[in-house]
């Protein structure tokens, strides 16, 4: 157990418990989100989320700086994969804040460049013309 004079945190073997201040625990509940993303513990359970969440980590922390266009191209996959990919809601949604945070922090390192702006309309049109092919 950890504690803190605003926050008490305890680690399960499968889970982490917060309790404290509503300002403590959301500041804390916030920073293990970040970084869960980067340890090698898997936040789904299915077998083809996990190989996801593997291809999310591959390309979040390369052995070797991945190229722009690889990483475009990774990110792309797992895009297409998300959108055929049939587990619980609660687990489909980990893997995409995970996807978030890997885009995030590739375009800090410069490893890709932000997307060319779109309109709003434009881009809700192609996510439900995608979402219906």
């Amino acid at each position: 157990m950890l504690r803190a004079p605003a926050l008490e945190v305890t680690i399960h073997s499968s889970d982490v418990s917060m309790a404290g201040s509503k300002e403590a625990v959301a500041r804390a509940r916030a920073a293990v989100a970040d970084r869960l993303t980067r340890t090698e513990a898997y936040l789904t359970a299915s077998e083809e989320a996990q190989e996801i969440e593997d291809a999310l980590r591959e390309l979040h922390d390369p052995a070797d700086p991945t190229g722009r266009e690889e990483a475009l191209a990774t990110l792309a996959a797992i895009d297409e994969r998300l959108k055929k990919l049939t587990v619980p809601y609660e687990e489909w949604e980990v893997l995409y804040r995970q996807r978030l945070q890997v885009e995030r922090d590739l375009l800090r390192i410069g490893t890709i460049e932000p997307p060319h702006e779109r309109s709003a309309v434009s881009r809700i049109v192609e996510k439900v013309a995608d979402l219906i092919s």
